[in-house]
This record gives C-alpha cells, structure tokens and sequence, in this order.
C-alpha cells in the first residue's frame, strides 16, 4: 500500500477527493492533508508520501513551487497537479518539473483512477528497480564478505565501498559471529535439499531481524551449515551481546524448532583481521565438543586453553591409547568396549581444548590403521580409499557422536583383525576352530578334539593357544558366554534352558562362568538390557 497526500487550499476539495474514489483498492491510503505547499512540506519527513496530488494556486507557497522544493528533497516521489479551466499555461512548467500528470478540475471518477492506476504503475516499477538494486548490493556485500572471512586479499577500492555500503567509520571494531546448525548430519540424512533450504533461510532472517534492531550490519552464508554475521564493536554493549544471542537462540527454538550453537571471535579494527575474527569464531564453536551444543561460545574467554600449554601425549596416563589397541588385537570385546568407555571419560574430565580431543583420537585411529598395516590387510577396507575416517574426528561435533563412530571402527577394525587371522591359520587349527564353533554346546573337550583331527592334546592345547592367543578352554567358556547373552537379549527362554543351550549341565557352573566373564550374573544382565 502506497503512502498518499492531498494538497488543496479548500477543505471541501480535500474531502471531495477522498470520497470520489476508493483509494485502498486503487493501492494507496491517505496518510495526510494540507491547505498549501508549506504546510505540506513541513510534514512530508514525518508522512513520508509515495503519491502528492496537489492544487496550482494556493497562498502562502503554491503548487509549483511546493513541487520545486519536492523535487530537490523527494526526487522518487510521483506528483500530480490539479488545476481550474484556464490555467493550462501552468502545465508546460509543471511538465518541466517531472509532474506524472495533469488534472482539470472538477475531477472525475475515472480520470482520478486513471491517474492513480498510471502512479501505482510507476512507483510498482520504481519499487521493483530498487528491489534489484537492494539484491544487487546484497549480494556484492556477502561476496566480499565471505572473500574478506576467508583470508582473500580485497583491493582498496573495494574495502571503501563495503564501508560506504555498510555506513561504517574508518576507526570502528569489528567481529564476526558465527550460528552453527545444531544436528547437521542428521538433518542433511532425514530432509530434502529444499527443505534444508529453507531452515538456512529461518536461521538467517530471524537473525537478521533480531541483529539488524541492534545495529548489526550484516549476514552472509559461511557455509552449508553456518551463517555469518559482521558486528560492531562496542565494549560497553556486551551484556547487550549476551543477551541478542540468548534471544537468537530462544526464538529459533520457539518459532522453527532449531538448535544453533554460537561462536564469536574478538574485535578488531582493521577489515583485513576480519578473517582472524571469523577463524577465531570457529574455534570458539570447536568447544562444543567439550561443553555441548546448543551454546554461546567467546574465543576470548577460550583462548587461554590455546596457550597453556597443555598437551599431555597420547602414550602417557592418563589416556590408554595402547591398552585399546591390545584389546584390538586380542579380539576380546568386552574389554575393548571397556576401555573406549573409559578413553572418552577421561576426555571428558582431563581434556581442556577440543584440539587435544581430537588429536586423541586421531592417534587412536593410526594405531588401528598400523595395527591392520602388521597384518597385511586392506586398510581401506575399514577407513576409506583415501583414510577418509580420520576426517570423523573433525566432522563430529560432540563427545557422543566421536565415542559412536570409534567404536564403530574399532569394533569393524576388530572383525577384519579376525578375519585376518583365520586366513592365516595352518589348515588344521582352521578344522579345530570349525569343530569347537559347531560344537560348543555339547560336552567337547581338547582330548576329543585331538582325536577328531589326530593330534596330540598337549601339543594341540599348545597350538591352539599360540595360534588364537587363549587357551582352549578360555575360547570355548567365552564362546558359550557370548552365545549366552545374545539369547538372553533375544529369547524369552529361562536361564535354566539357555544354560543347557550351550553346554552347561549344571546352572551353578553356568553362573558362575557368566560372572566371571560379564561381571553379573544373567538375572542381573538380563534385567539390565531389559530396563
């Protein structure tokens, strides 16, 4: 709706005009009136008009003079004059001045729609002018914005013309904050492309909204999952700070559902440091694998852990990188599990800098590419083509996400390590592994087994541990066990009947064996997987 004014020296005119038509269908409202061209001059900053119909004569300052002033002032503005029979040696200069027409009164209906319907036209296309021009700008303002975040030198001229853009003083602090889609992974697996389109856009605008009140200057997409914003500076402000990124949060929340996770790098005063700003953010946002997301993280406040210099090594307590990488290569999961469980709770309680994480694991997932390595196996059987798992370890952005995906990899690490070794067994021991995994529930022991494959049973039992790295019946009590517990996750059967499923007689015997393995008894196990 367009912003109207009328401009006559009689009242009944005015009114009339108001009444001969129906302003709101024809796009327009009337905002104001005035008896002559200084009146209406005097109220125009505060009416703001889009559309000036005005009378010729008038006392005090008549219309072409009123238009003069109009035109130096409001140059955009569509003027239409009015004038009596007689006055037509009026509308050469008016014509001069820009005037979009001329009205002889008494006016008609239809030649004041007319008229209106030629002003919409005219200002629906000087709107749709500035429109491009405004996503002209924004664009050339975003694209050096991002060239100016990534460390791309920007030439002089062009530095100027972001500050003229942005209204920005030569000696103004500048910083640059960073909202991180919380949950990217799982959005980019469960929503289209269109509709992860349109999450990036809700981010972006209500930031925009919320930023723009407090004199932020501007947003650029930093990248799939991060939007940009440019800061002003100003060090008596920051409660202000703290809370515009509370309410950024909260709103996105509220209205679409979204979690964002905040990073702000320092203030500086030279564009060219912008980009140190925006890497200080990232930095900054790193911390939520440490604190969790969905927070607001200050690399001034963290930038301390960056220079303490502390950086325990890998191989030293209190981080257990080699006990893992045993219990790998001893297959035994139980322990494996157990000791990435108590890898990452170190982490958590020891670990200052997200760096240190991440180094951590990294040096985890060598030891187990190495481990492969000694086996002659197909590393990328496991890690990718090009090792492209090590890239886990600075893609995922919490602790629970990095413990899922390790043990994920150790556990496939585990198996292929396994079989690995089957591949390389002497044919015979291959035979007395088959045996004992067929035969696990029957009342098997090494003698039978030796005669089954006519070998000796102190040599086999000799064998067999320097082949599998356990003794016989090491292998067969923790083969039963973990068959045990799959049908204690899966079965509804008694515990009575499962222990008789693998090759216990008596049930004091098979509790006993399960405690000692899983530290519980199976009442306890399966109470536990149950609850």
């Amino acid at each position: 709706m367009y912003r109207a004014i009328i401009v006559d020296d009689e009242a009944d005119v005015r009114e009339g005009l108001q009444l001969l038509v129906n302003w709101q269908e024809c796009g327009f409202r009337i905002v104001g009136e005035a008896a002559n061209g200084a009146e209406a001059l005097a109220y125009m900053p505060i009416w703001r008009p889009d559309f000036v119909i005005t009378d010729i004569r008038m006392p005090v300052l008549d219309g072409l003079e009123y238009i003069r002033k109009v035109r130096r002032q409001f140059p955009e503005i569509a003027v239409v004059v009015m004038s009596a029979y007689g006055e037509f040696h009026y509308a050469q200069e008016a014509i001069q001045l820009g005037v979009l027409d001329f009205l002889l009164k008494p006016l008609t209906r239809q030649s004041l729609a007319q008229c209106m319907d030629k002003a919409k036209a005219l200002l629906d296309e000087r709107d749709q002018l500035r429109g491009r021009e405004r996503a002209e700008r924004q664009f050339i303002q975003e694209k050096w914005l991002q060239e100016l975040c990534r460390g791309k030198l920007v030439k002089p001229d062009e530095l100027k013309l972001i500050g003229d853009m942005l209204h920005c003083e030569d000696d103004e602090c500048f910083q640059v904050l960073l909202l991180e889609m919380d949950d990217y992974e799982r959005y980019v697996a469960e929503c289209s492309e269109s509709e992860l389109d349109l999450k990036r856009f809700m981010i972006r605008n209500i930031a925009a909204e919320i930023g723009y009140k407090r004199g932020w200057l501007q947003t650029y997409e930093d990248s799939q999952e991060r939007i940009g914003m440019l800061l002003r500076h100003d060090p008596r402000k920051r409660p202000e700070l703290e809370t515009l990124c509370s309410e950024i949060r909260d709103s996105l929340r509220r209205f679409v559902k979204i979690s964002v996770s905040i990073g702000i790098g320092k203030p500086y005063r030279s564009w060219q440091s912008i980009r140190q700003s925006r890497h200080e953010a990232l930095q900054a946002l790193e911390y939520m694998l440490l604190e969790g997301k969905g927070g607001v993280f200050h690399y001034g406040q963290l930038e301390r852990y960056y220079h303490s210099g502390d950086r325990p090594s890998a191989g030293q307590a209190p981080f257990n990188i080699d006990t893992i990488i045993r219990s790998l290569d001893d297959t035994d999961p139980v322990r494996l599990n157990r000791e990435l469980d108590l890898f990452f709770e170190k982490i958590r309680t020891s670990a200052k800098t997200p760096e240190l994480v991440r180094g951590l694991c990294l040096e985890l997932i060598m030891g187990m590419v190495r481990l492969v390595r000694e086996y002659n196996g197909d590393v990328s059987r496991i890690f990718g083509e090009r090792l492209q798992e090590y890239e886990t370890v600075f893609v995922k952005r919490s602790l629970d996400a990095l413990r899922q995906r390790i043990g994920e990899l150790s556990r496939r690490t585990a198996q292929y390590l396994s079989e690995l070794r089957a591949a390389r067994l002497p044919d015979v021991m291959q035979e007395v592994k088959a045996f004992i995994d067929e035969h696990y529930s029957d009342d098997i022991s090494l003698k039978m087994i030796s005669a089954h494959v006519y070998k000796n049973p102190a040599y086999l039992g000799q064998l067999f541990k320097a082949t599998f790295g356990e003794s016989f019946s090491q292998y067969v009590t923790r083969l039963r066990i973990e068959k045990a517990k799959e049908l204690l996750r899966k079965d509804q059967l008694r515990v009575y009947e499962i222990a008789e499923k693998v090759g216990y007689v008596t049930l004091d015997t098979f509790y006993q064996r399960f405690k000692q393995m899983t530290g519980m008894n199976p009442t306890e196990y399966k109470h536990k997987i149950s609850s």
